[in-house]
């Protein structure tokens, strides 16, 4: 795919559900790594960006587990994640780091308290959501939908944030996203 888009320039269409999402800093990220000028094509969600893959209207898409089900009736291909870890549901796909692209972005939903929290109601919501997410049910859920779990107590999470923070906001910088 790399290979076709730098043989091809500006043939390439490419969708996501917006500008400055994970997925969209993923393949500006291939690009500046690779000299590819390819088109970005954001959708307002990821709906219409499937409907536009599968109808030929873009040639590629960067997204979520919106097209797993897809991926595995083979009408989509995946051809890499931009997860830190290779998913569960398809563990022969790499990575952007097993190809050795320095990237990554998972996807990720927190819980956050107001500034000024006192410590001991911090600590109390990290044991309280740790203990929930080995919740069996909850693991079972999060797995049909096709998402990897991974607990970060507070202190992590802020430690994640601030990387990635450092990260993107570079890339968001050159690609001059507002």
């Amino acid at each position: 795919f790399v290979e076709y888009a730098k043989k091809n320039p500006e043939k390439v269409a490419y969708g996501t559900a917006g500008v400055g999402l994970v997925s969209h800093l993923a393949m500006e990220y291939i690009a500046k790594q690779e000299g590819i000028q390819w088109t970005l094509v954001p959708y307002p969600g990821m709906a219409p960006t499937l409907t536009a893959l599968l109808g030929g209207h873009i040639t590629a898409a960067s997204g979520d587990q919106t097209f797993a089900p897809h991926i595995k009736e083979g009408t989509l291909r995946l051809l890499a994640t931009h997860g830190e870890n290779r998913m569960k549901n398809f563990p022969d796909v790499p990575t952007f780091i097993d190809l050795g692209y320095d990237f990554r972005g998972d996807n990720m939903f927190i819980v956050a308290a107001p500034k000024g929290t006192p410590p001991s109601i911090v600590k109390k919501l990290d044991e309280t959501f740790h203990k929930a997410m080995e919740d069996p049910e909850f693991i079972q859920a999060m797995a049909k939908m096709g998402f990897e779990i991974t607990y970060r107590n507070s202190t992590n999470t802020k430690k994640y944030l601030e990387e990635a923070y450092a990260r993107f906001g570079i890339l968001i910088k050159d690609l001059k996203i507002p």
